[in-house]
């Protein structure tokens, strides 16, 4: 009976290895090793900027076959693994390949990558931003002039306004959510994010 049970447990260990290898070939099939280090250095960025509350920010880039690399829900952009990547479809949450779930606003990064042709994404939660959009005040070129050239127009929205905006806005300030951009590259979008970020910073400071 004992060499029973202990057959019956060899094979449920061996039943999960073959799966746990079969979820690491797909995964390195979709999102490459190489691309994978990248995305978890260059999301990093956005942290040590100060750009990010904790667990709440949200970071993804496209890949090929109509999917998203993001990283899980309450996962910390600062020290992210391989562990806190999931991979789904632009089209549908349902098939994710992670046991965690994806974050909040992952619909957010579906939307904008299925209406326009970026590859990278961003929710970031960066204070001066957060708080102008609180004031309720209206963007002043005048305070950092070269601002506008790299940012373009930032429209302040509603939570529900975001869908019909998703087709022709790079960057959208949130109420109370923070900075939803969109970007060629990750480093570029986050970069954007900071320079919005001090706009709204100096706004702040003189008024």
């Amino acid at each position: 009976m004992l060499k029973g049970y202990q057959r019956v447990t060899n094979q449920i260990v061996s039943m999960v290895n073959q799966n746990r290898g079969l979820g690491t070939r797909t995964r390195n099939a979709l999102a490459p090793r190489k691309v994978r280090q990248d995305y978890l250095k260059q999301s990093g960025l956005a942290a040590v900027a100060g750009l990010t509350a904790g667990n709440l920010a949200e970071a993804s880039i496209r890949l090929q076959g109509g999917r998203l690399l993001i990283n899980t829900k309450d996962s910390w952009l600062a020290d992210l693994s391989d562990d806190d990547l999931c991979i789904t479809t632009i089209n549908n949450t349902e098939e994710t390949l992670h046991s965690a779930p994806p974050p909040r606003h992952v619909r957010w990064h579906q939307q904008l990558y299925a209406r326009q042709s970026c590859q990278a994404v961003v929710l970031l939660q960066p204070s001066a931003a957060l708080a102008f959009a609180a004031s309720e005040k209206e963007l002043d070129v005048s305070r950092l002039k070269d601002a506008v050239h790299v940012v373009g127009a930032v429209p302040i929205l509603d939570p529900e306004q975001v869908e019909e905006h998703a087709s022709h806005s790079t960057s959208m300030l949130i109420r109370g959510y923070g900075v939803l951009a969109v970007g060629s590259s990750l480093p570029g979008v986050i970069a954007r994010v900071e320079t919005f970020n001090r706009w709204c910073e100096a706004m702040l400071l003189v008024s």
